[in-house]
């Protein structure tokens, strides 16, 4: 009689040879948090603003929570880049990962009565951000393909685009049938699960980085990097701050938000991919000039949109031709990466995406408040996003 392991020795797609690199355990990580994430940032923002008793209300809760959430990011760089120095890479994402749990775990318990809570999430969530990302761009950097820099971001951006592609549809459904808390417990579970994969890569040597804090400052002073960086992220802000509220006040229901952005993932995972394959092959100069255009386009489409017909239409050209605006400048940024060293990059990436969102979070809001709540002005600070950072990026 054969025993278990014999057994299995003649099936050996059940037995594997090796275990994953950085690169392969840091995808399988990345869409499984991606699933939670999704939940908790688009349907995080409903939630903040939902606790608000109108619209001006809720947006004044938008901007100060993630206003001040970013501000703790940025405070927090420099302390998850010398942790990763003592601790390495895969044990300060799971700080990362840990504190994001705990968050989902408090926003079950806040109402309208509890709200100083927001005070300990939102440093919470910042923890999450500094911790996880760090330890993100560090593997990245490490373990990636050099000639394939462009596919591989695709490939892993494509897989949480996947994830993503589930968990506004399960949010939504779980959200109208049974509340926030319940998403919100859902989510924290999947955090944990997502821990896993990053325990069976090698145990590579990525607590030997060196943060060199003047470098860092000095790397977002570049001017191209730097302002390329900042202007995608001054317009993304518009997209993932304010945008899902006007869908959401289109739409009415969380499960049709949820429908609507699961079915534009689709579209946007598929771009994403094929325009990092693309930018490893060639620069596409006109190209890029007609993707600008189309972004911008599509902004004053979405916010012109009415009812359902045309929010689908708007909200999926723009998912099909963004990425291959923004790509070219996460390429070339990580490209920048790789010279000057991963905890340089990653830092003053962060401090980067720190300042556009906090741009674009502080204009959408003086925006809505001085027109009234027109929500068509809010594509005026996108476009300008979208043009300025393609005005920047290096060819």
């Amino acid at each position: 009689m054969y025993s278990l392991d014999r057994l299995l020795h003649h099936f050996h797609i059940f037995r594997p040879r090796r275990k994953p690199t950085g690169f392969e355990a840091l995808v399988v990580n990345y869409t499984i948090s991606q699933v939670a994430t999704g939940m908790l940032g688009i349907f995080g923002v409903l939630f903040i603003y939902e606790l608000g008793h109108d619209l001006m209300s809720g947006l004044i809760l938008v901007l100060g929570f993630f206003g001040l959430q970013r501000l703790a990011v940025g405070l927090m760089i420099p302390l998850a880049a010398k942790g990763i120095t003592k601790i390495g890479y895969r044990w300060m994402m799971l700080v990362g990962l840990v504190s994001l749990a705990i968050k989902a775990f408090l926003l079950m318990q806040v109402t309208v009565n509890n709200l100083w809570l927001l005070m300990v999430i939102l440093i919470l969530g910042a923890m999450a951000i500094a911790g996880y990302y760090l330890g993100y761009h560090g593997i990245f950097l490490d373990d990636n393909d050099d000639d394939k820099i462009g596919e591989q971001m695709g490939l892993i951006t494509m897989a949480g685009r996947m994830a993503l592609i589930i968990s506004p549809i399960l949010a939504g459904w779980l959200i109208d049938n049974y509340g926030f808390s319940i998403m919100f417990g859902v989510a924290m579970s999947l955090l944990i699960v997502s821990l896993g994969p990053l325990f069976l890569m090698p145990h590579h040597k990525h607590n030997d980085q060196e943060f060199d804090f003047k470098k860092a400052i000095k790397l977002t002073k570049r001017s191209r990097f730097s302002k390329s960086v900042f202007w995608w992220h001054f317009e993304n802000a518009i997209q993932a701050f304010y945008w899902p509220i006007f869908l959401f006040l289109i739409l009415g229901s969380h499960i049709k938000f949820g429908i609507i952005a699961s079915l534009v993932m689709i579209i946007n995972s598929v771009a994403v991919y094929s325009s990092g394959k693309i930018y490893d092959k060639r620069p596409l100069k006109r190209g890029y000039l007609m993707a600008t255009g189309l972004v911008s386009i599509s902004y004053v489409l979405r916010f012109l949109s009415l009812n359902l017909a045309c929010v689908v239409g708007a909200d999926s050209l723009n998912r099909l031709v963004s990425p291959f605006w923004w790509m070219k400048i996460r390429r070339k940024a990580l490209i920048a990466g790789e010279k000057v060293g991963a905890m340089v990059f990653a830092a003053a990436w962060e401090w980067l995406v720190t300042a556009g969102y906090l741009g674009g979070l502080l204009i959408g809001f003086v925006i809505l408040k001085l027109s009234d709540g027109q929500w068509l002005w809010l594509a005026v600070p996108a476009i300008v996003g979208v043009v300025m950072g393609a005005k920047h990026v290096e060819n």
